[in-house]
């Protein structure tokens, strides 16, 4: 003879699947908001323009353990640091014809100490930025101030084509 579930054993299971969904859930969040919160070249100038600052920020990473450090309006900004963004000192290019290496300043902190910088990205009042174009392990990024988010490319050559066609539409313009 078939015996269906009685109202209580009913109750007892949903109550133990909510107890259960109720323990983990928090864990299965924090794991997928760790997975989208990682700062990477693509996301970086998104990340950056979601500080507030009134006249400056800066964003350098440092040779040696290469980690990077956020200065808003001068003041350094201790939870913005991210510890070893690169895996090996990046190639950072003008983003123009010429496409010129680029070098930085050094890097002083409180205790007066100076560290070669490897990569700066400086936004003004205005939101903008130097054009940079960024050679990585992880491809070719252009930081362009005109542009919300990063352009990735696999290779140099093809930033180089890029500005000539950019170049070519501008002309064909006139």
């Amino acid at each position: 003879m078939k015996r269906a579930f009685s109202l209580l054993e009913l109750t007892v299971v949903i109550l133990l699947l909510s107890v259960i969904y109720a323990l983990f859930l928090p864990q299965i969040n924090s794991v997928a908001n760790k997975k989208d919160s990682t700062i990477t070249l693509n996301n970086l100038k998104e990340y950056l323009l979601l500080q507030e600052y009134k006249q400056e920020l800066t964003f350098s990473c440092i040779e040696g353990n290469y980690d990077c450090y956020v200065h808003v309006d001068g003041v350094l900004i201790d939870r913005l640091t991210l510890k070893q963004f690169f895996k090996n000192i990046p190639d950072v290019y003008s983003y123009d014809k010429q496409m010129k290496r680029i070098e930085f300043e050094p890097l002083k902190f409180d205790t007066y100490e100076e560290f070669d910088v490897i990569f700066a990205l400086k936004f003004n009042k205005k939101r903008r930025h130097k054009d940079l174009v960024i050679e990585s392990d992880d491809g070719v990024f252009v930081f362009n101030s005109l542009f919300e988010s990063v352009k990735r490319f696999e290779y140099l050559t093809e930033v180089v084509e890029d500005i000539q066609n950019i170049e070519n539409e501008v002309k064909s313009a006139f």
